[in-house]
């Protein structure tokens, strides 16, 4: 499978993009950009068959209908909320396609070695953090970003230059590439997970620095995924139910009940949530504040949850619309936008309802069975997108999205003559 320089540039920008952190990601050009660049790539290259783009067309299809009949008929919501679901389709869903009709099979194995490259760079900024120079980094950062996203204004902790975000509120954790440590951790844990697959499951040099990049984002969602992936790691490599798995996995409870970024820190939100939303006077206030100041009620973990589903209730099931928080709240009377939602699982749900989540999941797991025949692999896949997925908002957004596509193209190898029967056999596979 040859890979020439361009794969890695327009793998680096689609990385980018799915980042959420710099102008990249803001403007809508540089979406464009990349969708109608790499396509035409894809295209010069030959890696683009008719088959490839009936596969887009049937999704197409299938999505407008679903949207079209949760939004007129079962939520009876206004042409707009249709028209912003259309957009989600020809912007995000679109470009995962596209990353993924014309790289392929090598699609996961590119991913890796992006983002090795950019974890070791990290790396090595983030120790320049530790030592002191954390405020050296906020001033590069500070400048880059407010340089190209002047409308952002002048934050007085976060800043961005591409290759590392440095948040004051963080000075002790690794943001990386992304835009706060949590999602960073679930970018290097999707990024080991591809490297496993692709190198037979071997604990080599880069798969130590992906861990060790995950560990330095001290993350609970991303040390909880990172545990679900190393047990398929030790069951791919026919690891059994033994006296040593289970003292780690005693030593493993121990750590995640005691440490205080771990257990106790699940605990101290559960409970923290329920308090917010039982004291309606208290977000009455908040709500009245930040009208007219500015701001939004944040709602951690657990308390976004709860809030979507009294607001939304059956709803839930085919979801809301993409442009959900649009809409005011029957419970306060104002826009859900003035509401900070912190869990992606929910704010997914609330979008594309059980049915879009099921779907989504139901994908995730075929992409590792098909390349495994294992359920008992795909559970682990889907157990660890739950996991990163309750904390960081990631459902949405094209680094989890590919899964959509993969399942299709991920077996499909585009390094062959056009005549050879093989790529119609495979293109089968879906």
């Amino acid at each position: 499978m040859e890979k020439t320089k361009l794969d890695y540039f327009f793998v680096f920008f689609f990385i980018l993009i799915a980042a959420k952190t710099s102008f990249v990601y803001e403007y809508d050009v540089f979406w464009f950009i990349f969708s109608i660049s790499c396509f035409s790539y894809g295209l010069y290259k030959k890696r683009i068959y008719e088959s490839d783009l009936y596969t887009f067309a049937i999704f197409t299809a299938i999505f407008i209908l679903f949207i079209i009949f949760r939004n007129l008929f079962f939520n009876k919501l206004g042409v707009m909320f249709l028209v912003s679901d259309v957009f989600f389709l020809l912007k995000y869903i679109l470009i995962s396609y596209i990353f993924c009709v014309v790289f392929k099979k090598n699609a996961t194995i590119l991913i890796s070695e992006v983002i090795i490259f950019l974890a070791k760079i990290s790396l090595a900024l983030y120790v320049f953090q530790l030592v002191g120079g954390g405020g050296i980094l906020f001033k590069i950062g500070e400048t880059f970003h407010n340089s190209t996203i002047p409308y952002s204004g002048i934050s007085a902790t976060y800043s961005n230059f591409i290759f590392f975000t440095y948040d004051k509120l963080h000075h002790f954790r690794n943001s990386g590439f992304v835009w706060e440590p949590g999602a960073y951790g679930c970018f290097l844990v999707i990024a080991l997970l591809f490297h496993f697959m692709n190198n037979y499951f071997v604990m080599d040099r880069n798969a130590i620095i992906l861990i060790i990049a995950t560990i330095t984002t001290i993350s609970t969602t991303a040390y909880l995924a990172l545990g679900i992936l190393m047990v398929l790691y030790y069951r791919f490599n026919e690891g059994i139910i033994s006296w040593k798995m289970i003292l780690l996995s005693i030593v493993g409870l121990i750590l995640f009940f005691n440490l205080p970024f771990l257990g106790e820190k699940i605990t101290n939100i559960y409970e923290e949530d329920i308090k917010i939303l039982q004291n309606y006077e208290e977000i009455t206030n908040q709500l009245a504040f930040y009208e007219e100041f500015g701001g939004e009620v944040k709602l951690n973990r657990f308390s976004s949850i709860i809030f979507l589903y009294q607001n939304f209730g059956y709803q839930l099931i085919f979801g809301v619309s993409n442009a959900y928080i649009n809409l005011n709240s029957p419970i306060f009377g104002v826009e859900i936008s003035k509401f900070n939602i912190s869990n992606g699982t929910i704010d997914f749900i609330a979008k594309f309802g059980l049915v879009g989540f099921a779907f989504l999941l139901f994908r995730m797991g075929k992409f590792i069975y098909l390349h495994y025949q294992k359920f008992e692999y795909s559970l682990y896949m889907i157990l660890m997108i739950l996991v990163m997925n309750f904390g960081e908002p990631l459902l949405i957004l094209p680094i989890t999205l590919i899964f959509l596509f993969l399942p299709k193209f991920s077996l499909i190898d585009y390094d062959f003559e056009e005549e050879n029967d093989e790529i119609h056999e495979l293109s089968e596979v879906n």
